[in-house]
């Protein structure tokens, strides 16, 4: 029963009369104190949209009641405001007519808190606080005193609960806002100078036909004949060129003035009035995720799509974990040009786990990794025999034996065991050329890596974690800490891992 309950009510229950004797076992529940929890405090401007799609209900004249069919019904936008946090206090006051009565209900209410019961408040799907524990705090055995004299009060056993709790401002539920959504596919011009369709999104491999943007209002037209192109925060449409793409440099988006699109004339056109403050747009990735964010036309310039992105959905970052940096696997610290700055040169010292992307070469000599095509234990090099002072070899990333021999003046490598097909071998010759002394191990031997590795400070030496040069046909995503910003290596060079031009199937805009 709930304890504090109204007088009069309990005056009813007791049959306005004060002989009626309380009837035992019972368990009376009350709230002894809520205060709030200000270290659970959050952003209190933020909001979680939520956006529901229910099924269609129409009547069956076969049995009689409305059912469920497969077409889609009434959509909505839920929009919640961060709830504030409490913390509510209950006591349980136990009574009961005997000792032996007390320790069997305590029994099996006891066992369910170990620490603490886990209850769901309600059912609602859209409800971010239904979910709560309690924890038992406190147990007052009894509430009689000793001795007991000639007196012979009920006992009574009392459990003190706490729970944390949400207190949430009332939601917003409003109509779901029309996907405009034109089919593109995805084309990357990346790395330096180099540019084609990856990962069979070209609009010849796979493309997907344009789709039909809904209008408001009006019928639905198809738009077929735009490209988009994302640098940076800012996005443009505009008129492809005769072979169906635009083939200018991604970085800076130099775009004919009449190639350019109107983004008034597109919205206006072909997708009716529109909002700025609940508008998003959506960028498909090779990976299948989509990238997003929200959008308003450029007040100085409207073929510029301003885009404010959301971190949250970013593609998840590619796992590069190592025992070194052991929480913070799919992230490095900065980009660097290991020519122009090192460790304790324009860099902060190193420590254990420091990890850089480096623009440029590392080191005096050359580091070479190739993928065995044949079971071989012979290594042909280019390099004169008479400039290398120093050669290492790894076979799958580990050091293996090897002889080095001088062959019509060129450095050869002969392995004491053959690599066999698709192994990966990584030859490194220091030569006489050292590179910068801040790049050196700590036992001053010198450190080789080429142009966009991404090397990692173990505490002694500088090794290569991600090798540029055998990760021609896979795709990675990292995070540059410094500057927050997710770049993705697409078997060329690094780019911005949304940065690109999009073809059709592959973008869509949600007004």
């Amino acid at each position: 029963m709930y304890g504090d309950q109204d007088r009069q009510v309990g005056n009813i229950l007791r049959q306005n009369s004060e002989n009626k004797i309380n009837s035992m076992p019972r368990i009376a529940v009350y709230i002894s104190s809520l205060e709030m929890e200000k270290d659970r405090l959050a952003d209190a401007t933020f909001v979680g949209k939520m956006n529901i799609r229910e099924r269609n209900i129409e009547f069956n004249p076969e049995t009689g009641r409305d059912e469920y069919t497969s077409t889609e019904g009434t959509n909505y936008t839920i929009e919640r405001i961060m709830p504030t946090p409490y913390k509510l206090t209950v006591k349980a006051d136990i009574w009961t007519s005997s000792t032996e009565q007390k320790l069997q209900l305590l029994e099996q209410m006891m066992m369910l808190f170990n620490p603490s019961l886990e209850i769901q408040t309600n059912d609602n799907y859209v409800d971010w606080t239904s979910l709560s524990v309690i924890y038992m705090d406190n147990i007052n055995f009894s509430s009689r005193s000793i001795p007991i004299g000639t007196d012979s009060p009920i006992d009574i056993a009392t459990m003190t609960l706490s729970m944390p709790i949400w207190i949430s401002p009332p939601s917003k539920v409003k109509r779901l806002g029309v996907i405009e959504s034109v089919s593109m596919g995805m084309f990357s011009q990346i790395g330096r100078g180099s540019g084609g369709y990856i990962e069979g999104l070209g609009v010849d491999d796979g493309g997907i036909a344009p789709t039909q943007l809904n209008n408001i209002g009006a019928a639905a037209t198809v738009i077929d004949n735009y490209n988009l192109i994302v640098y940076g925060g800012q996005a443009r449409i505009f008129y492809p060129d005769a072979s169906g793409s635009h083939k200018n440099d991604l970085i800076n988006v130099d775009i004919n003035s009449e190639q350019r699109v109107n983004w008034n004339i597109i919205f206006d056109k072909h997708l009716g009035q529109w909002d700025s403050r609940d508008s998003k747009i959506f960028l498909l990735q090779p990976n299948g995720t989509q990238v997003v964010g929200t959008i308003a036309i450029n007040p100085l310039d409207p073929t510029i799509l301003n885009i404010e992105w959301i971190t949250d959905t970013y593609p998840s970052n590619t796992d590069i974990g190592s025992e070194y940096r052991p929480n913070s696997p799919g992230t490095f610290d900065a980009i660097i040009d290991p020519k122009t700055k090192g460790p304790n040169s324009g860099l902060p010292a190193s420590t254990v786990g420091t990890r850089y992307l480096i623009i440029d070469n590392i080191g005096g000599g050359i580091r070479e990794t190739l993928i065995a095509e044949n079971s071989s234990n012979r290594i042909d090099t280019t390099i004169d025999h008479n400039k290398v002072l120093r050669t290492e070899v790894y076979v799958n990333n580990h050091p293996v034996d090897f002889d080095v021999l001088n062959i019509a003046g060129k450095l050869v490598i002969r392995l004491d065991q053959s690599a066999q097909i698709d192994d990966s071998i990584t030859y490194e010759l220091f030569t006489n050329d050292y590179g910068p002394s801040a790049w050196r191990n700590q036992d001053g031997s010198d450190f080789i890596a080429n142009t966009n590795d991404i090397i990692e400070w173990t505490g002694t030496k500088w090794r290569i974690i991600f090798d540029s040069t055998i990760s021609k046909n896979v795709i990675r995503y990292l995070t540059n800490i410094y500057t927050n910003v997710q770049y993705k290596w697409n078997g060329v060079g690094w780019v911005k891992s949304f940065e690109g031009e999009y073809l059709k199937g592959y973008w869509r805009i949600l007004l």
